[in-house]
């Protein structure tokens, strides 16, 4: 893990924690399933409680992902995904139907997105950890900017990262190969004029 992860991530100081160890404490209840932590790289790490523009945005964002799915694909909001050492939870998650299992955490995502109001750097550094996991699109929304970063062309390997990062404004329409009917402008999602 790099040194930047590291510090970021050290939210609780102390011991790493496997994937395994925080599996085990969710299973025997230590963790409660609506617990605000999640694991990153090796570290407990508390989620910022959302606010008002947060949780509004995740809701239309819910809203668009689900009528472009339309069974063809899962919308998974604020669950954990398995992706190694980690256990993120992305804000909204939209998951093949392989994945619709009760037997273990979703592994693979079509598309995660991380919505950011006080949150922007730990979720711009989450993004390794989704690139590493194969994950092959990223949306970081970002609330006070009102502007998404779009991340394809994850590179899987230890220093994983997103090759290509397009910045959308509130002028743009905001789209995905995972769902190919989805046309959401940006200008919607934010509310326009709203601040």
């Amino acid at each position: 893990m790099s040194s930047e992860l590291t510090s970021a991530f050290q939210a609780f100081p102390g011991r790493r924690w496997t994937a395994e160890e925080y599996d085990a404490l969710v299973r025997s209840g230590i963790l409660a399933e609506d617990e605000r932590v999640e694991l990153l790289e090796g570290a407990l790490v508390p989620m910022t409680p959302p606010g008002p523009a947060h949780t509004n945005l995740i809701a239309r964002l819910t809203m668009a992902l689900a009528v472009a799915s339309q069974g063809k694909a899962l919308v998974s909001p604020q669950s954990p995904l398995s992706c190694g050492d980690s256990r993120p939870q992305p804000d909204l998650a939209v998951l093949p139907l392989s994945e619709d299992r009760e037997d273990r955490l979703p592994r693979k995502a079509l598309l995660v997105v991380e919505v950011a109001d006080s949150s922007l750097a730990r979720d711009r550094l989450k993004s390794a950890i989704y690139a590493r996991a194969g994950i092959p699109e990223y949306w970081l929304v970002d609330v006070a900017a009102r502007t998404v970063e779009v991340h394809t062309e994850p590179t899987a390997r230890r220093d994983a990262r997103y090759r290509t990062v397009h910045l959308l404004g509130v002028e743009d329409t905001l789209t995905t190969p995972a769902l190919p009917k989805l046309k959401l402008p940006l200008g919607t999602l934010f509310g326009r004029g709203r601040h």
